[in-house]
């Protein structure tokens, strides 16, 4: 059947179009051979064939025809307003299928969302409605359509949606970085988008081209570019995966330095959504087996934990409420130790951590302190904390009694830090408490009193752990925001992680990202939360010990803790802010 340029049909490029793309006579032998080569002439003929339906009938035809399944985050495409404005920018990883994949998904949602296209998808009957041509056809192609534009932001301030795509061109394989990803976003569309005034919205499609595509691509882009309308045919049996970004309003565009920096910054947000697809890639990134979990140690009587609990002498350090405070040694507390280690790993494994042993206990348990928290109402532990007091540890082991020596390295130098300071560590509050705010607020109090009646005591020292259920990517992002912005740089010349975590993500361009949140937690917080599938903030922990001016010396990736990432908190106890001293006295009259 031959292909037929009538514009009642559907079509991606005519020949007299390819013609004048190529800058050759219609006749030219070239053009025929692009024609069939580049699989302009068997993409004409399927949508041809399929031009009788309409919208949303027409692109379900065409995907059942490529036999190509479309899966869009469900949580995620909720984020598209239920009216007004918006504009998506997205990635352009395969060409044609992009601004149909993205037409398809989020018009079921927004039936006046349109997509602006440059190139093959300009002229198509079917979608008439649902596309906007911004380049002109013919040779010039890269021609900024001002007809388009001006339509496009008609569109918008008639309450429609819009979907772009910065790169222009499709993404293509860089071999300085070993990745197939969009070039530069074009920082016109970027400043055109900022224009609009309207919430903007990244997105990421999943996905590459063949090999071939990208091999031509390194020849020349132009040949790559021939090369769209037949990868349209090679992706049977594949899922187009989507993931759509936190709504970006006007006032989070405004204060780039210009509209380069806004662009870079809109493409990390749309490259970052895609590291969590990563995620389940990771699972088989190398051949093995997962160490099983053991089944989690039964809990003790209840009454057995509350007779213990009632013998302790001299280790309670307050009451508050239903909640009493105690810093036991191990010798004194055999079986509320056996269910501080349960009760570790019932709460660490629910977020990722944990041992898979029946027991999170080891050896320096047994000669470290242990802060509770008991509900005296219920009879039961809400939390606990280790405490070793390092005057202690060093006089009876030395630096090697401590257990942040087995995630680091640490030089002489360091010990004077270890001689003075409290290492905390193990933390947890139990699922049934973790709504509540006065449990955590109680350890860090039982903290307090432990540092003001150790006048040994200058710093606050130990692991806060980054849990293995963020994607690499997130666990990067946390590194590197803060080596910027909460490095003790000082104290870090003595340490070195023994696992280090390594890991690059070459797409998304963290510099940017970073440059964005500044030196914002709640910033950061907004970014990961666009990051994770399960939208989940920086560890609450982290947080708390850095708005305690805490900094931190090293990360160390944790294999014997389900490969957690840790970092090495340090606290100098003179940096405390001056109201979080105040009021801790105040409210709990320490001091």
């Amino acid at each position: 059947m031959k292909s037929k340029d009538l514009r009642s049909e559907a079509t991606l490029m005519s020949r007299s179009d390819l013609a004048r793309w190529c800058g050759l006579p219609e006749r030219h032998p070239l053009v025929g051979l692009f024609h069939r080569f580049g699989g302009v002439r068997k993409a004409n003929d399927t949508l041809g064939a399929l031009s009788h339906l309409k919208g949303e009938a027409f692109l379900d035809a065409v995907f059942a025809h490529l036999g190509v399944r479309l899966e869009a985050d469900a949580p995620s495409l909720d984020r598209i307003p239920e009216s007004g404005p918006f504009i998506l920018v997205s990635n352009h990883p395969f060409g044609v299928l992009d601004g149909l994949a993205l037409l398809r998904e989020v018009r079921r949602r927004r039936p006046d969302f349109k997509v602006g296209v440059e190139g093959l998808l300009g002229d198509m009957p079917p979608l008439t409605d649902a596309l906007i041509a911004l380049t002109e056809t013919g040779q010039d192609r890269r021609k900024r359509s001002l007809s388009g534009w001006r339509e496009a932001a008609q569109h918008l301030q008639g309450g429609g949606g819009l979907g772009v795509f910065p790169a222009g061109r499709v993404s293509g394989y860089r071999p300085s970085d070993r990745v197939v990803m969009d070039g530069r976003w074009n920082a016109t569309v970027i400043g055109w988008v900022a224009k609009q005034a309207c919430p903007v919205i990244p997105v990421y499609i999943d996905g590459a081209n063949s090999p071939l595509f990208q091999w031509l691509g390194l020849i020349h882009p132009s040949l790559r570019s021939l090369r769209v309308a037949a990868e349209m045919h090679n992706k049977k049996g594949r899922i187009l995966q989507m993931r759509f970004g936190r709504i970006l309003r006007p006032r989070d565009l405004a204060g780039f330095e210009g509209h380069d920096h806004l662009a870079r910054f809109l493409r990390a947000r749309s490259y970052a959504l895609g590291t969590a697809f990563d995620v389940r890639r990771e699972h088989f990134r190398w051949f093995r087996f997962p160490k099983r979990a053991e089944p989690i140690a039964r809990d003790i009587d209840t009454a057995m934990l509350a007779k213990e609990m009632a013998g302790l002498t001299d280790t309670k350090l307050f009451d508050h409420g239903e909640f009493e405070v105690h810093l036991a040694p191990a010798d004194q507390i055999p079986h509320l130790l056996r269910e501080i280690g349960r009760l570790r790993e019932v709460t660490f494994r629910a977020v990722g951590e944990g041992t898979n042993r029946a027991l999170d206990l080891d050896e320096y348990d047994l000669y470290y302190r242990h802060l509770l928290l008991w509900d005296k109402s219920a009879q039961r532990l809400a939390g606990a904390y280790r405490v070793g007091l390092g005057w202690e540890i060093m006089d009876s082991y030395g630096s090697r009694g401590f257990y942040t020596r087995s995630l680091f390295r640490m030089k002489p130098g360091f010990d004077p830090v270890l001689r003075s300071g409290v290492e905390l560590g193990r933390s947890f509050i139990v699922p049934d408490y973790q709504r509540q705010r006065m449990p955590l607020f109680l350890l860090w109090k039982g903290i307090l009193s432990v540092l003001v009646r150790s006048p040994e005591a200058r710093y606050v020292l130990g692991p806060v752990t980054v849990s293995s259920d963020y994607s690499r990517y997130s666990r990067a992002l946390i590194m590197a925001f803060i080596r910027r912005h909460y490095w003790d740089a000082e104290h870090a010349a003595h340490i070195r992680p023994r696992k280090r975590f390594a890991f690059e993500e070459k797409r998304a361009d963290t510099d940017a990202l970073l440059e964005a949140a500044g030196g914002d937690v709640k910033r950061l917080d907004r970014i990961l939360a666009d990051i994770e599938p399960s939208q989940a903030a920086a560890p609450v922990l982290l947080k708390k010990y850095l708005h305690q001016n805490a900094r931190i010396l090293g990360f160390n990736r944790d294999p014997k803790f389900n490969n957690a990432l840790d970092g090495l908190m340090i606290l100098d106890v003179q940096d405390l802010p001056v109201d979080t001293v105040q009021n801790l006295q105040r409210e709990f009259d320490l001091g």
